[in-house]
């Protein structure tokens, strides 16, 4: 009988078949005899339930032998009694030809381990347990019988198990992207991977069970791998250590032998085997973008994995297939990608040697790190970035102008830098000028330096410190290039241009604190007194120097412009000739500021003065008409001004760049505008000397001058008292009594020779136009003592009513004067003098001039007195005997 063809069986095997059926009754030899015979068979065991020396393979349980209807039966159990109702392990039957069959149904120990498969080994029952009995009985009734031991000629052959590799086998897939310093992508996910490698193997257990165990190996300890560790270029040896296959990288195997670990293959019970990645290797080829699925093995023949089976009888076979083929260890590729924002260049125009000076980006060089535009993961192989740049082609417009020369600016690679130059055309600008260069240095560093100011796009006031204008998006490119030990690459780009700004430097105007003075004056009017401290009713003064300004990077001009508060503002200043306000008007560009008794009547008005300003800020006040200032002055103003209200005129002066930036800066012109007052004046007064004679009157001349403002309406000319001669006093005091509307005043006059006291008061006839003085000799007013007009027109008159208040002297000019000649005769008294030179303003009571306007022979210029009278040059005789008496009126 054959295990091998149990159900569980490898079905192949010497027998062929798990049932026999022999002839045995050729084991008897027999004679029937006379009476004719016939031979029965029949088997039997030494004992019930003995022991048959056998063992179960699946159980390890003894089989013990129990006849049973004539039946040999095999049973396993742990006892001869637990076997009595345990599994059949095989029966022994008889028929009665003495044909024996042995039917097999589970396997038994053999007695050796066999290798690679035993498929003939067999055992028997031990002799002397099962008996095959042979009776031959006659027709008398008599027999015999005869044995053979049976056992020994039963053969259970034994069933080995069987295994061998498929052509096929899983794969071990590891990938280096998932060590610590790898990129954490790739197509296998892990640095370590178990498959499931007993598919590798096809096997049969066989009857007896079998169980298959696996192992690795390496053809030779510390053989090389073919493979090279990445980082440190050492090859990589392997070692089995503890049944595992260690792979260590080193300059020689030697020192492998300790090295740092590579990879790790082992293998479990089961045939699962592990590959765990520690390091990276080359791989064969350098990829980009990025490779991510290329993959190395070892070299065939360096590792084996085996799978050996071997069955409860300890036969057992082995079957391996080359490991390192199936082991891939997956490359890992840097990757680098351009993330969403990245920092600003800005320079500014405002830091160039014509610039401002002042401005957000604080230079005209920027150097900013874009490494931290890209993210990047350099993988288990390492990695480095470098950097470049790229115009999107040579010469490409860049979209900007030049302010200064307004030609457009072109963009060139030029040793590795982004050279941005101006020119009429992109030829002529492959020489020009550099506007400005962006450079990149090998960690990303991009620095950009600015040579020239560029056009902003709008213009922009006041002052356009901020604006900034960048490159078209698509013309400078910064790339960024991640290559590893394998030489596995991988770029990324970003649009450099449009992180660069170019901050506009705007033009600067501020008024300065102080401002020139505009001064015209009256006096100088048609009608004015013709002096003053100005000299004229024009004056032009430079009020450039009232602003100070800054052009900026983009050059700038500078214009001037006049304003007022609203059309028609009223001026605060009043026509001195009608009374009228002055109202302000802006007309073509002017200030013109005209009299009217309303805003709207002014439109069309007098002009009263002009305020206008040219090109280069020089601004001309012209002056048409008086204005009242502010006081009265006495005796003459020649000096006081008045200016215009705060607020009303407005000098703007606006800077204005290339790119259209401007700023305007303002100061109050009103205030810097002084119109000179003209003041009357009172010159050439024609002294009167009159005869001390009651009711007598005598005229004179003055020159009055009222000047620009005219003579007042009400008050052109004052009679007042005057300064006394000298030797006099005037006490002057209010009598507190009112006379016709006017107040009564006392006048005590007091000299060494005289003392009196007269009443007076003053007024003025506005239909007469005189300055009236009126003299009474008493406080009642009764008695007139003189009356003293004045008239605007220049003359005036002194009417002596009565002279009761002073005493009279007779002084003869002939009789009562020595002989003698000379300029001028004086009289202190009825003492005389004769004296020769100017006329003398004091020391005298009565002064006679020889002065004689029709003769222009100075020395003819003489007063006489003589025997035979007196005279003045041959113009004037004068007998001895009329007399003059009188006394000097002032």
């Amino acid at each position: 009988m054959d295990e091998s063809f149990l159900p569980t069986g490898s079905g192949t095997g010497p027998a062929g078949s798990t049932v026999d059926t022999e002839a045995f009754a050729g084991a008897f030899t027999h004679v029937n005899g006379a009476d004719g015979a016939s031979v029965s068979y029949g088997l039997s065991v030494s004992a019930s339930g003995v022991d048959s020396g056998l063992i179960d393979s699946l159980t390890g349980n003894h089989v013990f032998l129990f006849l049973e209807s004539g039946a040999v039966v095999a049973r396993e159990g742990t006892t001869s009694a637990t076997a009595t109702t345990g599994p059949v392990e095989f029966t022994l039957s008889v028929d009665g030809s003495g044909n024996v069959t042995a039917t097999l149904d589970r396997s038994v120990h053999q007695g050796s381990a066999d290798s690679p498969v035993d498929s003939n080994e067999a055992v028997s029952l031990t002799s002397g347990l099962v008996t095959l009995t042979a009776t031959i009985t006659d027709a008398d009734g008599d027999h015999q019988a005869a044995s053979i031991d049976l056992g020994s000629h039963v053969s259970i052959h034994d069933d080995g198990p069987s295994i061998t590799a498929v052509g096929t086998a899983t794969a071990l897939n590891v990938d280096e992207s998932f060590l610590p310093t790898g990129s954490g992508t790739g197509p296998t996910g892990s640095t370590v991977d178990t498959e499931a490698f007993a598919g590798a193997f096809t096997h049969v257990n066989g009857a007896d069970g079998a169980s298959i165990s696996y192992g690795l190996s390496v053809s030779a300890s510390g053989v090389d791998s073919g493979l090279i560790d990445s980082l440190t270029g050492n090859h990589v040896f392997l070692f089995l250590e503890s049944g595992a296959v260690v792979a260590r990288e080193g300059t020689t195997s030697a020192t492998a032998a300790t090295g740092p670990i590579e990879f790790t293959l082992s293998v479990d019970g089961s045939g699962n085997v592990t590959a765990t990645l520690d390091r990276s290797v080359h791989q064969s080829s350098a990829d980009s973008p990025v490779d991510s699925n290329e993959a190395v093995s070892l070299t065939s023949g360096l590792v084996t994995l085996t799978a050996t089976i071997t069955d409860a009888d300890g036969d057992h076979q082995a079957a391996s297939i080359d490991l390192g083929s199936h082991v891939s260890i997956h490359d890992d590729g840097p990757s680098i990608t351009a993330v969403g924002t990245a920092t600003a260049l800005n320079v500014d125009e405002s830091f160039l040697p014509t610039g401002s000076g002042t401005g957000p980006a604080g230079s005209t060089v920027d150097t900013e790190a874009f490494a931290g535009a890209f993210t990047h993961l350099n993988g288990a192989d390492g990695a480095s970035v470098s950097y470049g740049l790229s115009v999107s082609a040579s010469g490409v417009d860049s979209g900007l102008v030049d302010s200064l020369t307004g030609n457009h600016v072109f963009l060139f690679l030029e040793s590795g830098a982004v050279v941005a130059r101006e020119g009429t055309t992109s030829v002529t600008a492959a020489t020009g000028p550099v506007e400005f260069t962006l450079s990149v240095d090998g960690s990303g560093n991009v620095t950009a330096t600015l040579d020239r100011s560029v056009h902003q796009s709008s213009a922009d006031s006041p002052v356009d410190s901020n604006e900034a204008v960048s490159l078209t998006s698509g013309l400078v490119a910064l790339t960024a290039t991640i290559t590893d030990a394998d030489g596995d690459h991988q770029a990324a780009s970003i649009d450099l241009g449009s992180h660069v700004s170019i901050h506009d430097d705007g033009p600067s105007i501020t008024a300065v604190g102080t401002a020139t003075a505009l001064n015209v004056d009256e006096s100088f009017l048609p009608t004015g007194s013709g002096t003053g401290p100005t000299g004229s009713t024009v004056d032009t003064e430079a009020f450039a120097g009232a602003f100070t300004h800054v052009n900026g990077a983009d050059g700038a001009s500078i214009s001037y412009g006049l304003s007022v508060s609203a059309s028609g503002v009223d001026s605060g200043l009043i026509d001195s000739l009608t009374g009228n306000h002055v109202f302000l008007f802006l007309e073509s560009g002017a200030v013109v500021a005209r009299e009217g008794a309303t805003s709207v009547a002014a439109a069309t008005g007098s002009i009263e003065f002009t305020l206008s300003v040219d090109g280069s800020g020089n601004v001309t006040a012209t002056l048409d008409r008086s204005v009242h200032q502010n006081s009265p002055d006495s005796q003459v103003d020649a000096n006081e001004a008045v200016s215009l209200t705060s607020g009303l005129v407005t000098l703007t002066a606006t800077i204005t760049d290339g790119d259209g930036d401007h700023q305007a800066a303002s100061i109050d012109l009103g205030s810097h505008v002084s119109i000179h007052d003209d003041g009357p004046t009172i010159t050439a007064i024609q002294n009167l000397i009159m005869p001390n004679i009651d009711n007598t009157v005598d005229h004179g001349t003055w020159v009055p001058v009222f000047g620009a403002d005219g003579p007042s309406a009400t008050s052109a000319v004052s009679v007042l008292m005057g300064t006394p001669p000298a030797g006099t006093t005037y006490t002057v005091t209010d009598t507190l009594t009112n006379v016709s509307g006017h107040e009564l005043f006392e006048v005590d006059v007091s000299s060494s020779t005289l003392s009196y006291t007269f009443y007076e008061y003053s007024d003025y006839n506005t239909l007469t136009n005189n300055g009236e003085m009126f003299a009474f000799t008493d406080l009642a007013h009764t008695t007139s003592f003189f009356e003293l007009l004045a008239n605007t027109g220049g003359t005036y008159s002194f009417h002596l009513d009565t002279n009761s208040l002073q005493s009279s002297t007779t002084i003869s000019l002939t009789g009562g004067a020595h002989s003698g000649t000379g300029d001028f005769l004086t009289f202190v008294g009825t003492t005389s003098t004769f004296a020769n030179g100017n006329d003398p303003t004091t020391g005298y009571d009565i002064l006679v001039d020889g002065w004689n306007t029709a003769d222009t022979n100075p020395n003819d210029h003489t007063v006489h007195v003589n025997n035979n009278g007196g005279g003045i040059d041959s113009a004037i005789s004068i007998p001895t005997s009329p007399r003059c008496s009188g006394s000097r009126i002032t």
